[in-house]
């Protein structure tokens, strides 16, 4: 921002009454910034380096640093009157001096101050070496997860390529597109990765180079899987494998296993025995991952392996492997895995019986989230627990940013669970129509995106809310009857019916894939509803099989449930 034209003059008035040596020195000094070595400013400046600093000092422009570690304007207002003062040229050619300057002192370390040399660079027509250096800063920022300054940085380099295409080689702008796709992978956009690889595909295979050109294909092929398009997704992942078989990569070979372990989980129809292939795949990734120390395929694998296991019924499974990427963190003191391990458990309890755990995991995962994505899954995750226990406000209101943020950035993955639970918080704050419109709008997405478990589970959820409806559970105040008469005189008496119809459509989901815990938690609704009509016979058997699949897979709460109500 400007400074105001008073102010500046004020300032520069005590800077024009220099002469010429010390002014140009001083000018100098702000193009590097607020602190500065005094060494580099001489040696770009030129004349008495000790003499000029005496006087700057003198006149109390500049002060000797912390420590003695160089020199800083005195104030920051003076470095921003000084730099706004230069006219474009002198300013363009005293960054690009300062910058051949400090290369040639740090020639042996020109990575470590990647991050200067782009500033620099980046003021000149220099476009070769802003490009460089930006892409090197870039690639820095995203290894340490500073993602918003490795988005900025990446998203210049792409610019400016863009505008000059001789400023990088092919091979360097698909390193640099690479990048950027892992930061978008990063802040949840997989539309974004869509966007940003497709047209420079045929730059990547003009390149020759197996190993760039197999990675494009997947972070493509990636995206689209994660947006519920397998038809565009699957093929270009089949197309990195091969590549990556030819030519002896198997990491990609691993990369592909842990893209196509989502889509088989969340958009393929399975039944029991054909399920197992995503287990294989998850395998596949995490062997690979590990032998290559790549954390972040290995811990997508064990994400999956996890997400597998809750989305297949088995929450003691899914419970073992989220606590694998706590152990992860632990092994290798990155981060990431460990807010991975903790929204995989709270979309595990939320979705087995276990809310409050499922808010507190969320939270805490939330806090620790070093990326927007594991941000909004924790999130997400606490909010669907806060639905089942009744905070519907913010459960609603986090759940619809959630589902608007996804559905803007091509994210059709999550919303198979955020929209059963958006629709129950939103039944909770008295908007039952509304709320039983979101779950079946959801449903009907999920059939179009192929992606049967999220029907299924839309289908329990709705069997859930019409058979909680049909055994006076939770009845609305008053109040909210009269707001939703319409809805109420339409729909309660026939609440029974509508549950038993939905959970069989459930059940018969679950029986084909073997899921014990929602085949359990199916037999227990229609168990409650067969004995609030004394059918104590049916219910009972209900029970009984509820009891025994529950406890196959450690589901105490749902045990405890089912005692409960058949004593």
């Amino acid at each position: 921002m400007a400074l105001p034209v008073s102010l500046e003059n004020l300032l520069m008035a005590r800077v024009d009454r220099l002469g010429e040596s010390p002014k140009n020195w001083l000018q100098v000094a702000s193009v590097i910034g607020r602190s500065f070595d005094a060494d580099i400013v001489g040696e770009v400046a030129g004349g008495d380096t000790p003499k000029t600093v005496a006087e700057l000092e003198r006149m109390e422009l500049i002060h000797e640093g912390e420590r003695g570690e160089g020199y800083v304007f005195k104030h920051a207002l003076i470095q921003d009157a000084v730099y706004d003062s230069l006219l474009s040229d002198k300013r363009a050619a005293l960054h690009e001096r300062v910058a051949e300057v400090i290369e040639q002192r740090n020639a042996h370390r020109l990575g470590e101050i990647a991050e200067t040399l782009a500033h620099h660079y980046g003021q000149t027509a220099r476009a070769e070496k802003a490009v460089r250096y930006m892409a090197e800063a870039g690639k820095k920022s995203l290894m340490v997860y500073s993602l918003d300054e490795a988005y900025l940085r990446l998203r210049q380099v792409v610019e400016l390529v863009e505008e000059v295409p001789a400023a990088a080689d092919d091979s360097l702008f698909v390193d640099v597109l690479l990048n950027f796709a892992r930061v978008l992978y990063f802040r949840f956009d997989m539309g974004g990765i869509i966007e940003l690889l497709e047209p420079h595909l045929p730059r990547a295979e003009a390149l020759g180079d197996p190993q760039c050109l197999s990675r494009l294909l997947f972070e493509i092929g990636y995206a689209h899987v994660f947006s519920g398009n397998m038809e565009a997704g699957y093929p270009l992942l089949d197309r990195a494998d091969a590549i990556g078989v030819e030519s002896g990569n198997e990491l990609i070979t691993g990369y592909v296993a842990m893209g196509k372990m989502w889509g088989e989980t969340y958009f393929r129809d399975h039944d029991a025995q054909s399920k197992h292939v995503v287990e294989e795949y998850s395998e596949k990734a995490e062997r690979i991952g590990r032998a290559h120390k790549d954390n972040w395929l290995t811990s997508k694998a064990l994400t999956g392996h996890s997400l597998y296991h809750t989305s297949y019924g088995r929450p003691d499974e899914a419970r073992r492997w989220a606590q694998m990427l706590l152990e992860l963190t632990r092994e290798t003191n990155d981060p990431r895995p460990r807010a991975m391990g903790l929204w995989a458990l709270a979309i595990l309890e939320a979705t087995h019986f276990a809310p409050e755990e499922a808010v507190e995991n969320g939270r805490e995962g939330a806090g620790l989230a070093l990326c927007e994505m594991d941000r909004t899954v924790c999130v997400v995750g606490r909010a669907m627990g806060l639905a089942l226990l009744g905070q519907n406000e913010e459960a609603n209101q986090v759940l619809t940013e959630s589902l608007d943020l996804v559905l803007s950035r091509g994210m059709a993955l999550l919303t198979g669970v955020i929209t059963p639970f958006k629709g129950i918080a939103m039944m909770g704050i008295g908007e039952m129509a509304g709320g039983e419109k979101c779950i079946i709008d959801g449903l009907e997405k999920q059939r179009i995106w192929k992606s049967p478990g999220s029907v299924a589970t839309a289908e329990l959820v709705l069997g859930e809310v019409y058979t909680r409806m049909a055994l006076g559970i939770d009845a609305p105040p008053l109040g909210v009857i009269m707001r939703n008469l319409p809805y109420v005189l339409k729909t309660v008496s026939f609440a029974a019916g509508k549950a038993r119809k939905h959970l069989a459509a459930a059940l018969d989901y679950y029986r084909k894939v073997d899921a014990p815990s929602y085949i359990a938690w199916a037999l227990y609704d229609l168990a409650m509803l067969d004995k609030k009509k004394k059918r104590l016979d049916a219910a009972k058997s209900k029970f009984d099989e509820a009891r025994s699949l529950a406890q196959s897979v450690d589901l105490e709460p749902l045990i405890d449930m089912i005692d409960a109500a058949a004593a």
